[in-house]
Parts: structure tokens; C-alpha cells; sequence
């Protein structure tokens, strides 16, 4: 029986689409940069709290000095490509109310936990939380999951977790999860009530 909902944050709470963000600004160069930004080694760093965003801009400006004002646009503005799903949320409130226990699991910068907190209260009335900032790795490392699992006293078989990335969704179901990938919102919502039926 599912007791326990595990949600991811980009892409699963809030909308992570950083090149359809940039399409209309950067043109032609905006797939280029995203890349360069958001899957470089630095921003991996940078989630799990190892560097500050300002480090993470002086070493893409460094590596990229031919997109220089195209990179520091993207690492200034960022932040804002986060909005609330509303799909998910609406889950995880009629979760809470269902008496689901709620808890993230999240590959997320300490900026990205403050900024997110700051504009949507996105952590109030969680039951724990697992965050890469503060643990110095991410996903899809199992120890994310089996923190979560120890800390909070939960049992893997009774958990059910929410994630946009493949590998993510496979680390947790290597450990006895039960998972919904991610891909369309809505879609998977409706799968998870069928789930917790």
C-alpha cells in the first residue's frame, strides 16, 4: 500500500523548459547556450552545492567567451524560469489532504531552494525533503533515496516518486519504489491517482 508521495521539483512541480524560455531572446544561439549553462560539470557543482552561482559565471564566461553576454543573460535571469505546475500541485494538495505523507527528493542549488521558497512557499508543510545542496551529491545517486527512506522512517514499498529523468525514476524503482515518469503533467497525475487508488 502507498502511504508516501515523493515529488521532484524542475519539470515536476515547476516548469524547467529553459529552451523554450530563451528561444525568442537567444535565436539561433539559444540551444548552444542552454547546453553550455545547464549541462556543464559547474552547474552539477552548483546543485549540489559545491560552488555559488557567481563561480559557476566565471568559469562558463571563461569557457565560452564567444557567448559571453548570451551566457550571463541566461545565469542572471534563471530564476525565472520556475513556475509552479499547476497540474502537480493540485496533486499534492489533494495528496496532503488524503493523508499522504509529502516529501521532495530534489538535485537543487541553495539559491533555488531560497528563491522558490521566497515566491511560492514551495516547502511549507512538507514531511521531509532530501536536497542535493545540502547533501553535496544528487540523483540519481541511491543515497538520496535511502536518506530520505532513514531519516523519516519510511519503507521503499510504500512510497511512491515523481521525476521528469529516466535515470532517476530507475535508481528509485532499483530500491523498491513505485515511480511515475514524468512527461506530460498532467498525464502523470492522473496516473498517480489511479495509482493510489
Amino acid at each position: 500500500m502507498i502511504r508516501n508521495i515523493i515529488f521532484d521539483i524542475g519539470n515536476v512541480l515547476v516548469s524547467f523548459q529553459p529552451r523554450h524560455y530563451y528561444k525568442d531572446v537567444l535565436k539561433e544561439a539559444c540551444e548552444t547556450v542552454c547546453d553550455a549553462v545547464f549541462a556543464s560539470s559547474c552547474w552539477g557543482d552548483y546543485d549540489n552545492g559545491l560552488c555559488t552561482l557567481e563561480e559557476v559565471k566565471q568559469q562558463l564566461l571563461e569557457r565560452h567567451p564567444d557567448l559571453r553576454q548570451e551566457t550571463a543573460l541566461v545565469i542572471d535571469d534563471w530564476f525565472h524560469l520556475m513556475k509552479p505546475i499547476p497540474a502537480m500541485w493540485e496533486l499534492r494538495e489533494e495528496c496532503r489532504e488524503r493523508g499522504y505523507g509529502i516529501y521532495i527528493i530534489s538535485n537543487l542549488s541553495r539559491d533555488s531552494y531560497e528563491y522558490l521558497q521566497r515566491e511560492y512557499h514551495l516547502f511549507d508543510a512538507l514531511d521531509g525533503r532530501v536536497l542535493s545542496f545540502e547533501e553535496r551529491f544528487g540523483k540519481p545517486d541511491a543515497r538520496m533515496f535511502t536518506r530520505l527512506c532513514e531519516r523519516c522512517s519510511l519503507l521503499p514499498s510504500e512510497c511512491l516518486f515523481l521525476d521528469d529523468h529516466l535515470p532517476n525514476i530507475e535508481a528509485a524503482e532499483r530500491l523498491g519504489m513505485h515511480t511515475v515518469h514524468v512527461s506530460d503533467p498532467e498525464a502523470a497525475a492522473k496516473e498517480a491517482r489511479e495509482r493510489l487508488c
